[in-house]
């Protein structure tokens, strides 16, 4: 019964760790677009 729990608990936090990841990738991708975007907006500038 508490191997079990055990077994949960680890899934649980494995479920975590994939989302963190997950979200460390959105972000860095939207930071990405961003930049870019920006980077387009001040050649139209120019």
């Amino acid at each position: 019964m508490v191997g079990y729990r055990y077994k949960q608990d680890r899934r649980e936090v494995k479920d975590m760790e994939i989302i963190s990841t997950l979200a460390v990738v959105v972000t860095n991708v939207l930071l990405t677009a961003a930049t870019l975007v920006a980077a387009k907006a001040t050649r139209k500038d120019k």
